[in-house]
């Protein structure tokens, strides 16, 4: 039983079932340690020696490093990492090579012959290594995406061209050419990401994406586009370029589908971390309902200017509608990642 995941800022996130089958409980403790470079080894027996650290054990599949445990493990942020239940019932987490790996070169198919992305190329976009999580999520916003253009008038053929800015490994556009008979473009930051849907998705145009515009797109060449997720972790400078290169793209009356944290995600989603929101809504009440919040949480798998960004519907309202006909906000719950979406017009 194999898994793949990415080294995080402090964590190692452990699927689910891992935890299970080594029957680790709340009030367990496990303890860290290593066994040669690159490996960690997590075990509820202590071990005699080369043991580096004592946790809680893993809640949320999630395993605590640590930077001194991660050094002393050989392990950096941003390593890939396949993980195995030993027979001695021990987890080992050892670095691999991401573009080597099994999931990477030959992946598994799903029901529909798709392939389906390693838990690490899940993982970077969702911080939880789940592939079936993530293509469910994936299916759910393919979804509502066609449901929100079709009750906002935007009628798709076989000639018309959609964008997904942002695609990841494919979760959302693998999901298309069963649902509407349009063209697919697709681009992300994550250049292994890109790698891997070009290599296996079959379909569409899958290139690489960058942190600032021009993209090689024609002006007024685009029917339909959408951004999950994406200027949620974009600072303000960020935001706008890419709103004006947006609007550069669609053509006249199309629709860009683009979600934010707003104020009722601060709320809801982030209630169990207070002084975090305290931290956001200070921010918004002197930076006119904008915060970009650099907490480091995303080093090792995407650039340095990819942070956290939480905007108030008030201020998506004013500063996209600055570029935009901005037709609905739709509330935190309501799409299917539980942020806020903007269904935004080209006039």
């Amino acid at each position: 039983m194999k898994a793949t995941a990415i080294v995080r800022k402090g964590r190692v996130p452990v699927p689910d079932r891992f935890a299970r089958q080594c029957e680790w409980e709340a009030g367990d403790k496990v303890h860290l340690s290593t066994d040669a470079p690159g490996r960690l080894i997590v075990s509820r027996t202590k071990p005699s020696d080369n043991l580096l650290r004592s946790y809680p054990a893993p809640q949320n599949g999630t395993v605590l490093t640590g930077g001194a445990v991660l050094r002393k493990a050989g392990l950096e942020i941003g390593d890939v990492v396949a993980i195995e239940l030993r027979r001695d019932g021990k987890v080992s987490l050892e670095r691999v090579d991401p573009r080597s790996e099994q999931g990477f070169v030959s992946p598994e198919r799903d029901e529909h012959d798709m392939p389906i992305p390693p838990g690490w190329l899940c993982q970077a976009f969702t911080s939880m290594p789940d592939p079936r999580r993530y293509l469910r999520s994936g299916e759910r916003s393919a979804k509502l995406i066609l449901e929100l253009a079709e009750k906002h008038g935007q009628e798709l053929s076989p000639e018309s061209r959609i964008l997904d800015f942002g695609c990841g490994s494919g979760r959302v556009a693998r999901f298309l050419p069963r649902l509407t008979p349009g063209q697919v473009l697709a681009c992300d930051l994550h250049p292994d990401a890109i790698e891997w849907c070009q290599r296996h998705m079959g379909f569409g145009e899958f290139f690489q994406g960058q942190l600032t515009p021009p993209m090689h797109i024609e002006d007024d060449s685009i029917d339909l586009m959408y951004a999950v997720s994406v200027l949620t972790h974009l600072d303000m400078d960020h935001q706008l370029a890419w709103l004006s290169e947006w609007a550069r793209i669609l053509k006249k009356g199309a629709l860009a589908i683009v979600t934010f944290s707003g104020d009722d995600f601060v709320e809801k989603v982030l209630a169990h971390a207070p002084g975090y929101q305290d931290a956001i809504r200070e921010t918004w009440a002197a930076n006119d309902g904008f915060a970009f919040i650099d907490d480091d949480g995303w080093r090792g798998v995407f650039p340095d200017a990819y942070q956290n960004a939480y905007q108030t519907w008030d201020s998506v309202r004013k500063i996209w509608g600055e570029f935009f006909t901005v037709e609905d906000i739709l509330a935190s719950g309501e799409f299917s990642n539980r942020q806020n979406c903007a269904i935004l017009r080209k006039p």
